[in-house]
């Protein structure tokens, strides 16, 4: 099999599991387990199953997965899907650009049409295929997370945009923020640093979620 037809194979197989138990999100707990079993990393499949608007977390991130749910409720309207990244690095010629990353599971469709996009290795270049490989379009967006443990939830938001930067592997995009605030109210909250994000304005409506639903909001701007 090519590893085409392997990730059109992941992607229908996730998608039966969706139709059948009615979910609008996946978590995928062990990518390392079906690049041994498949040969292919999860990253392209994920990326089209984004595409159709269900959302794929890695790494057993549930509070991801519900980050993801809760944005692309909030953004309802939106031209593009709720994808999954986080906050990988700094910029060293720019400090307020911070690179967001994932491997390969942001849809084609964000892609910028400075470069094409490329089916490339995962990152370990292990000669493993299966992990999309582009720069994300430029624009504004908001990054949202779902975060809380002993019966304490709390709801993270900020809205950014796309900046300069250099390349990078995967999927991602440099985007402006003032990396001191976002870092004390990460470690204040608790907040892992992986984010569902949007290219769309839903702040106003996660705040009004918040309220309804008595969840602590952190919400920049």
């Amino acid at each position: 099999e090519s590893v085409v037809d392997k990730i059109a194979a992941m992607k229908l197989a996730i998608m039966r599991l969706c139709e059948e138990y009615a979910c609008g999100a996946v978590i995928i707990a062990a990518t390392e387990g079906m690049r041994r079993t498949m040969d292919i990393y999860p990253g392209a499949a994920a990326g089209l199953l984004t595409e159709e608007g269900i959302s794929v977390v890695c790494g057993a991130d549930v509070c991801g997965a519900i980050s993801s749910v809760i944005l692309s409720a909030a953004a309802q309207g939106a031209s593009s899907s709720a994808f999954f990244a986080r906050i990988a690095a700094r910029s060293p010629k720019n400090e307020r650009a911070v690179l967001l990353y994932d491997e390969g599971g942001v849809p084609v469709s964000l892609a910028s049409e400075v470069a094409p996009p490329v089916l490339g290795e995962g990152p370990e270049h292990d000669g493993c295929f299966g992990c999309g490989q582009w720069r994300l379009k430029e624009g504004a967006m908001t990054l949202c997370r779902f975060d809380g443990e002993n019966g304490a939830y709390r709801l993270f938001a900020m809205e950014t945009h796309t900046c300069e930067g250099p390349a990078a592997d995967g999927t991602y995009a440099w985007i402006d923020i003032d990396w001191e605030v976002l870092e004390k109210t990460l470690l204040a909250g608790g907040y892992a640093p992986r984010f569902a994000c949007i290219y769309a304005q839903a702040i106003p409506v996660l705040k009004e979620l918040c309220r309804y639903l008595d969840i602590a909001a952190d919400m920049e701007a």
